[in-house]
Formats: C-alpha cells, structure tokens, sequence
C-alpha cells in the first residue's frame, strides 16, 4: 500500500497507479480512504479523490467548524466527526449511501445538516446528542434510521419524515430498543409525508399505521390523551416531555387506563402494569394491584423525589428510574425477587433503599452512578449478586449480605475495574479458611488486600485464580501488599501446612515482576528461617 503525506505540491514517486497528491494535514491510503486528520481545525476541505473516511477519522477534533466533504464520496465509517465538539455544520453528498453509527456523535454545536437525495439509510446514533440542532428534513429515499439517531437532540423542534422511510424502535425493526428520539425534549413538530405507508402524525402523537402503536408523543401541554385505536406504546414514547403532569384515555379503548399522572395497560389477567409517570415532582403514589412497573416506566423524571411501591408488584423491568436524579429512597417489596438491570442506573442522590425478604437476585448495572449510596444491606433471601451493579458507585462502602449469598459474579471488560468502588462485603465470605463457593469469585473485585491474600492461600478452585490474574492484571500494585499479607496469615499459623508454603510460593512465583524488591526479600527471608 502506498502512503503519503505531503504539503499541497508534493507527490508520490512511483508508478502511475500508485500516484497520490494530497494535502498536508491529512492521512490517506492509495484506495482513496482517509484515515486522520492532524490539522488545526476551522474550515477543512477533504481533498478531491477521497472516496472513503475512515472509522474515527475527525474523532475528537473540538477545533473544526466545518467539513467540505467531496461530491463523489462514498463511505464514511462509524464515529468519523464523532465529538467534533466545535462543528458547526455539515453537508452530505447524494453519493454517500448511509451515515454510520454515531458518526455525528456528540457534535454538540452542530447547528445545521443537509442530507441529498441519494442517501438510504442513517444508522444507530448517527446524531445523538447533537443539541444545538434545531431543524431536519430527511430526503426522499430515505428507507431507514436507527434506535436512538436523534436522542439528546434538546434542540431540536422539527423533523419531517419522508414517504419511504421507516423507524427502528423498541420491538418492531430492532428488539428492545427505544423511539429514535429519546431526550428530544424541544421536538414539538413532526411531520409525515402523506404517501408514507408505515406512520403517520397526529394531534401531538406518532403514530405506526395499522396495529395502534405510539411511537413518540411530540405534543405540548399538560396532558396526553391516548386515543382509542392505541394498543401499545414504544419504549420511552412520554420520556422527553418533562411539562407531562396527567393522562387522560379516549372511551373505547380497552387497552390502557389513565388514573392522574399515571398510565397503566392491563395484561392478559386484566391486572394494572405501570407503563408511565408523567409528572415530574414530588412522590410517585402507584395504585394498589399494580402487578408491574414497565421498562423506563419512570424514566428521567429528574424531579422526582420518592415512590412508593405497593406489595402487589412482583416484576420492576430494567431500566424503571433510570435517571431519577432526584430520587432519595426507595422501598423494595419483598413480591419482588430480581432487580432488573439498570433499575436505578443514575439516580445520583439515592441515598437509601429498603429491601424486604423475598428478594433474591440482582443482575447487572442496578445501581450504576448512584453516587449518594455509602451502604446497602441485603436481605436472608438474597443469593445472587451481580458486582458490576455498583459500578460508580463512588461513596459505597459497606455491603452487607447474608451467608445464603451463593453467587457474586462479576465478568469485567478488558480486566477494568470499570469504576467498581472498594467497599467490605459483610460478612467476609473470606475471613476464614474454609473454602468458598466458585460462585462467589466476584469478590475479589472489591476485596482488600487482606482477603486477596486469604484467597490466594485458601481459594484453590480455578475461577478464584482467573478473578485473581484479572484483578492484578487491572491493579499490580496491589501485589506487595498482597504478599505481605499472605506472610501475616503464614505467622498466624503455629505451624503453616505445606500445601500454604507451596500456594504462597506460587504466588509470589507468578507474579515477582511486578512486586517491589522489598516485599520479595522479606518473603525470601521468612522462607529461609522457616
């Protein structure tokens, strides 16, 4: 592959099919494809003959305010001017197909898009919290735009949706994801083209032709009605309108029942399930009989300080209070057996939750961010808990279980911590000597020096040694002490069994590149005069 860069005169040496004349602040491959940009920002012109941008390009770039893109482009990869922070605006060539997953991500002053006749398809995120937009026409031609393209577009007040373009939202073109507009809190004004087959937008809602789908409630005011031909809702459809405080239901549907700031649909046993809160203030009330608190059902009501949950509800879906900034506490009832992810995901000053027996199992991410919480003590019944439900969780300090915990595990990702705080699970699954359910190697994630070196001495089982390889693979200064503190254990012992000689000595073994010289000496010592 042939690869120059060069001031705007300069060329390549080569033959005639390797030749490539490009500008200075720019790296391009021989194939036409643009991979960097290292120039000082403003007004950039993408020379001519680059069909290609590259995965990440632009990324990051906060001094660039506008990017001539050529005419004969024709692929631009995923993230390109993703966080160009001081983009103001972009044109798209008729000859680019599609616009990659977040491929505008995060330009948070980009203030104007033109998007040509030619372009079939906007991907995931393509725009996500491009907040200064305001105004968008999507083309003709246009056959599809990913879950989330226009969420935490604040700013934007106007969409119009072309006659062959479809939606991906939560359960039809893409499974359990959310309206393309979640968080476009000032999108009052949608509309759609009237030979479109598949929406149609009307009285402040968007609605899917033919099987009584709300996708996305553009309305202002109050109060949301739900007409008569609705039968179900997308996820997230009322998130974005925070001035929401009632609902009301059109006579003749059998489907939902709106009682104040609530709005509830009814199984298949005709039971109430919360689907919706709509005011943003005070304490959430849910109806006695209420067997189920939908996914985001709660979601960003960042006003919200309490709620309180009847005993009849057995199921919170994920997600439920995601960002609930201004929630409190909260009471779980025992009904409920398993925290759903993300449950919490955000509530920034929870401080206190009460659970009551019965619950069972947390799965991943339930209180992510929640920096408020210092402690959480759960009940006899719990057995399973996932680490990463902490995550974030900058000010936790004690968790307390009981010894019918039978599962703690924790699956990081590229051997991070991922913003786990150290906080003491009480009682210590480690303090003694007896050996521990493989189950429970999540521990180590949060375990002191102390225990890491109890499970090093007395954890054989082979998942306790990958949690221990990942945990110090994370965190190799933790190995002095560690060592340290298996000696402490070894002293302990009037007369240390072999089998914990030979464990201690394969630890140190394994890992004696990253310990200090001072901790291998006295190791090396206390073997010796033993």
């Amino acid at each position: 592959m042939a690869l120059c860069i060069a001031p705007p005169s300069g060329s390549c040496e080569g033959k005639e099919e390797d030749k490539l004349t490009i500008q200075r602040d720019f790296v391009i491959e021989d194939n036409g494809r643009l991979t960097a940009y290292h120039g000082p920002g403003g007004e950039v012109t993408i020379p001519e003959g680059v069909l290609k941008i590259g995965e990440g390009a632009f990324a990051g770039c906060v001094r660039l305010k506008e990017a001539m893109l050529p005419e004969d482009l024709t692929d631009m990869g995923s993230l390109a001017f993703y966080g160009c922070e001081g983009l103001l605006q972009a044109e798209i060539p008729g000859s680019l197909r599609e616009l990659a997953s977040s491929v505008f991500g995060d330009c948070v002053s980009l203030k104007r898009i033109v998007l040509h006749e030619g372009l079939e398809a906007v991907s995931i995120y393509a725009f996500s919290n491009c907040r200064s937009l305001s105004e968008l026409e999507l083309p003709r031609g246009l056959a599809s735009v990913g879950y989330g393209s226009f969420q935490g577009c604040a700013g934007l007040t106007r969409l119009t949706i072309p006659k062959d373009t479809r939606l991906e939202f939560d359960g039809r073109t893409v499974p359990h994801q959310t309206t393309p507009f979640a968080n476009s809190v000032s999108l009052t004004d949608i509309q759609v083209d009237g030979e479109n087959p598949y929406y149609e937008a009307q009285d402040g809602g968007l609605y899917e032709k033919g099987c009584g789908n709300l996708i996305f409630w553009f309305g202002t005011g109050e109060r949301a009605v739900i007409p008569a031909f609705v039968s179900r809702l997308a996820v997230g459809a009322f998130e974005s309108r925070k001035d929401l405080k009632e609902f009301a239901v059109e006579p003749g549907n059998t489907k939902f029942i709106a009682q104040g700031p609530a709005l509830y649909k009814l199984d298949k046993k005709k039971n109430p399930v919360l689907v919706c809160w709509a005011l943003n203030r005070g304490e959430a009330v849910i109806a006695p009989g209420t067997v189920r608190i939908e996914r985001r059902a709660f979601a960003e009501r960042d006003k919200l300080t309490g709620v309180r949950i009847p005993d009849s509800v057995t199921n919170i879906e994920r997600e439920a209070f995601w960002g609930c900034a201004s929630l409190e506490e909260v009471h779980i009832p025992g009904s409920v057996r398993t925290l759903r992810e993300r449950t919490f995901f955000g509530c920034t000053r929870l401080k206190q939750v009460d659970f009551s027996e019965g619950l069972e199992k947390t799965e991943h991410s339930v209180f992510e961010n929640c920096k408020a919480l210092e402690e959480l003590h759960f009940p006899q019944s719990m057995v399973h808990i996932c680490a990463s439900s902490f995550c974030g969780c900058t000010s936790l300090k004690r968790v307390t279980a009981s010894k019918n915990l039978t599962s703690f595990p924790y699956r990081p990702h590229y051997n991070s911590r991922e913003g786990l705080p150290y906080f003491s699970l009480e009682p210590s699954f480690l303090a003694g000597r007896e050996a521990c359910p493989e189950q429970l190697f999540g521990v180590l994630w949060c375990a002191s020096e102390e225990d890491l070196a109890r499970a090093a001495l007395f954890q054989t089982a082979e998942e306790w040694k990958e949690a221990m390889e990942s945990r110090l693979e994370a965190e190799p200064e933790l190995t002095d002490g560690i060592i340290r503190n298996m000696m402490a254990l070894l002293k302990e012992e009037e007369k240390p069994e072999k089998a914990l000689w030979e464990r201690a000595a394969a630890f140190v073994l394994a890992w004696k590149e990253q310990a200090g010289e001072e901790a291998l000496g006295a190791f090396y010592e206390m073997c010796r005069e033993s």
